[in-house]
């Protein structure tokens, strides 16, 4: 898929989209009982796992235990950062986490008006069912995580945990974090611009529970299909460029997850394959009273991807030119200051299933400032530390 899939030449005003998402929210009642009882159960299924209370009892408490918040890729958690002593949840918070759950109701939860419509325009177990209900699930853990941090009854506030920053002298940490720390160390790090998400930094903290509960921010193919097609036949008819974006077939009903974790977990975007998928739609539509010994039952949460997931997709391409995304506003591009995961001359297998593929990645950053629209190259302005002039012809090691 060539990356000229977006001739747009004006950045969106996500701030503007996202507002307007929200204002059309609506709650369940608008849906059918075929459509509304497999949803709630399959929300309450989640509800109900180890992970979802771990995680949702640590927004209560309002710090993410020191283990959580290290298992990233690489582990960059300074070791004299205060979250290091937090080890265990403050007395009371799984409490707190049990009680909501059994007073939660989901009909409290508001989804946007054109996703109701699309779930209820579903056949009951077609594959356009399955992934719209896997997407409703994935708001409503985002949501339920961004009501429990807007209700501020956390213990933490004052201590100062959230809000610390190393010395001066710390030059990596300032060069990742030059305006200082976030809001909340509750955090996925490619999904932190609070500024332009409905519910601002409530949205950081739904996007971290999504990634902690379910095993990465739940992504979609939002390609049109038809318009792939013809684009992919142009670029069989025109190109010479063997490093635009791999070949790529649209498909509305898959399913990816970003992950952000330590161990093997790869940092790339993952497409789930037709098992996982079917593994977590039987969990999430499975009956209060199905015994705990059938297979179809047992929890895949979280979804650890890995080197069986091979259709990955770079996180540092727009997402306007991928087109896997869930929302508009959900991420914009990482300042060059953060650096490029593909500029690394180093193979790494977790995240590329092959050296080959590994090299058209790498080729990839190498061309990105040529290949993007000027409105995309814009996003960098203000924020770039470094001279790329020279970037199309020689890799600049400083950005590494």
């Amino acid at each position: 898929m060539k990356s000229k899939t977006n001739t747009a030449q004006e950045e969106p005003d996500y701030r503007e989209l996202a507002l307007k998402a929200k204002q059309s929210r609506q709650s369940l009642d608008t849906l059918d009982d075929a459509h509304r009882v497999p949803l709630t159960r399959a929300i309450s299924n989640v509800l109900t796992t180890e992970i979802a209370e771990t995680t949702y009892a640590q927004i209560i408490d309002g710090l993410p235990l020191a283990s959580v918040a290290d298992d990233t890729p690489g582990g960059i958690l300074s070791p004299a950062h205060p979250i290091n002593r937090h080890k265990t949840l403050c007395p009371g918070a799984l409490d707190k986490t049990r009680l909501f759950r059994a007073e939660f109701d989901p009909g409290s939860l508001r989804f946007d008006a054109s996703l109701l419509s699309a779930y209820q325009a579903t056949t009951s177990g077609s594959a356009a069912f399955g992934t719209r209900l896997i997407e409703m699930v994935a708001i409503a853990v985002h949501q339920i995580a961004a009501v429990l941090f807007q209700l501020e009854a956390s213990g933490h506030k004052d201590d100062g945990v959230t809000d610390w920053a190393p010395r001066s002298d710390d030059e990596l940490w300032w060069r990742i974090n030059p305006d200082g720390p976030l809001p909340t160390l509750f955090c996925h790090s490619w999904y932190v611009d609070y500024e332009q998400y409905p519910d601002g930094v409530a949205d950081v903290v739904g996007y971290w529970a999504e990634n902690r509960i379910l095993g990465g921010v739940v992504l979609f193919d939002r390609n049109d299909p038809v318009k792939a097609e013809e684009e992919e036949r142009k670029d069989e008819e025109e190109s010479d460029d063997d490093y635009d974006l791999p070949p790529h077939q649209a498909d509305p009903n898959a399913v990816y997850l970003h992950p952000e974790r330590g161990g093997n977990v790869p940092y790339r975007i993952c497409k789930l394959l037709d098992n996982q998928k079917e593994q977590l739609l039987a969990f999430l539509l499975a009956a209060e009273d199905m015994s705990d010994n059938d297979s179809s039952y047992s929890c895949p949460l979280p979804i650890l991807v890995g080197g069986q997931n091979t259709e990955r997709v770079d996180p540092e391409e727009p997402i306007h030119l991928t087109g896997i995304y869930r929302d508009e506003w959900e991420r914009n591009l990482q300042p060059e200051y953060m650096g490029d995961n593909r500029s690394r001359d180093v193979f790494s297998l977790g995240d590329w299933v092959s050296f080959a593929e590994w090299n058209h990645s790498r080729e990839r950053w190498m061309t990105r400032f040529r290949r993007y629209p000027e409105w995309i190259q814009r996003q960098w302005e203000g924020r770039v530390r470094y001279d790329h002039s020279d970037e199309d012809d020689e890799i600049d090691e400083t950005s590494t």
